[in-house]
């Protein structure tokens, strides 16, 4: 049937609806994201994108499992280079904490461009 499998691309809005730029709900940012992932090629951007919420969302292990997929996946010369962004990222809270450390006309102005976390 048709109607059983979850859409997406609707997956892909909810996660970023509850995600770090939305409604920080975490655990629901999550399980939308996992669905996502589900239904697309395994990307070291989304395993990290993953790794990050699941930390937000004090998921320890999936945190940690999703960024050892995340490392896996990236090529071996990038790898040491890739676990630190996710491990930087982890400590400043994610994009938006990122931009939250940023002036207030510039944090809206790189918040208005972003498209995708």
């Amino acid at each position: 049937m048709a109607g059983d499998k979850p859409d997406a691309n609707v997956a892909s809005l909810m996660a970023q609806a509850y995600g770090q730029a939305g409604l920080k709900q975490y655990p629901d940012a999550v399980k939308a994201l996992e669905v996502f992932i589900d239904a697309r090629k395994a990307t070291p951007q989304l395993y990290g994108q993953l790794a990050i919420l699941a930390a937000a969302a004090k998921q320890d292990r999936k945190s940690q499992l999703s960024e050892a997929k995340a490392v896996s996946l990236t090529p071996k010369k990038d790898r040491k280079n890739f676990k630190a962004q996710i491990d930087q990222m982890r400590k400043m809270g994610g994009m938006q904490g990122l931009l939250d450390k940023l002036p207030g006309e510039l944090a809206r102005a790189a918040q208005n461009s972003q498209v995708d976390e």
